[in-house]
């Protein structure tokens, strides 16, 4: 069991902290290890437990003292600035290759911390870009559900004015992509603590990495709360299930009911967007495709990239797909 409450609070005593050996090279020799997988990581308000052997993190934690500003940067003109961080050698990173193999299978970069809560300072809303605070997710995961626990997240510090993010994931098995070999979270939480009234709530986000086809059930929501609760689970049962310390009971946090987030019209348009994404990437042939997506002009940009995956997949000779359908299944279940 990684104790992370004990050593989050050793943190605040810099001198415990643990350096990597002088064998290293000069690099590595700036890089603080918790353990001989897990590098801290520390830029602004943004702390990272990175683990290197399953490359992605393992905890990515975000204190609020004040609400989130913006300081007038646009994704539209920022654009998606993926990339490895420079601090940690390239072995321990996956690629822009790595995700782009796995994004043909239906994965995603599946931000920790969320970009859009970052936008403070350029540097610390490129930082939610690099490959440190990325986890392989799957992308209608990543557009549907898992966009509704950083909407609430957001409502929550922008509400309050302060609290605490914690992001996680949950080793899950490895599985080859085009040749790239990737281990992919079984689960993945986000919990957010806040203060309230002099009372400390929290919520408790967690969810399969998984598709959840959510568009049917928010639409009957249009312009009213839609419930997450089924989603929030208790925080003692949540460490208990999954082996993890991340909070002591005796900081008596009370769950807390604010676990919804508005279905405005926008809000809608996502989730819809989400379900796109698994339509055009899981269409069993190219028939069921060209229904799902009869218009490749009209597709929203990033959507037009997973349906030239597809497109890609159904021209494969055989012979290949047999092939990489055999890597996958010896490394686990198949995806398709």
């Amino acid at each position: 069991m990684f104790d992370f409450l004990t050593h989050f609070l050793k943190e605040k005593d810099k001198s415990k902290s643990k350096s990597i050996s002088k064998s290293k090279s000069k690099k590595e020799n700036k890089l603080i290890y918790v353990n001989k997988d897990i590098i801290l990581l520390k830029q602004s308000n943004i702390i990272i437990y990175y683990n290197i052997k399953l490359k992605y993190p393992s905890i990515v934690i975000e204190l609020f003292n004040n609400k989130p500003q913006n300081s007038g940067i646009k994704r539209s003109t920022m654009g998606e600035p993926f990339q490895p961080n420079p601090e940690i050698p390239l072995i321990y990173q996956h690629t822009i290759e790595d995700y782009i193999n796995y994004g043909k299978y239906g994965g995603s970069y599946g931000h920790n911390a969320a970009a859009f809560i970052h936008k403070d300072a350029e540097i610390n809303y490129k930082y939610t870009y690099l490959f440190t605070n990325i986890s392989p997710q799957e992308v209608v995961f990543n557009a549907g559900l898992w966009l509704l626990f950083e909407g609430v997240s957001e409502k929550i510090i922008k509400s309050y004015g302060n609290g605490i993010i914690i992001n996680g994931n949950i080793k899950g098995k490895d599985k080859v992509f085009n040749g790239s070999k990737m281990n992919i979270p079984s689960y993945m939480y986000k919990i957010i603590i806040y203060e309230k009234n002099n009372k400390n709530y929290y919520i408790c986000f967690v969810a399969k990495n998984k598709a959840y086809y959510l568009d049917e059930d928010i639409k009957k929501y249009k312009n009213q709360n839609y419930d997450l609760s089924k989603y929030n689970m208790d925080l003692n049962k949540f460490q208990n299930k999954f082996g993890l310390k991340l909070l002591s009971k005796s900081l008596n946090l009370e769950k807390s009911n604010e676990d919804y987030i508005l279905a405005d019209k926008n809000r809608i348009t996502q989730i819809q967007n989400a379900t796109l994404y698994g339509s055009i990437i899981y269409a069993k042939n190219e028939n069921e495709l060209n229904k799902v997506a009869p218009n490749f002009d009209k597709l929203p940009i990033f959507h037009k990239i997973y349906y030239n995956y597809k497109k890609e997949y159904f021209s494969k000779n055989k012979k290949e797909e047999i092939i990489e359908k055999l890597l996958n299944k010896s490394m686990s279940n198949p995806i398709f």
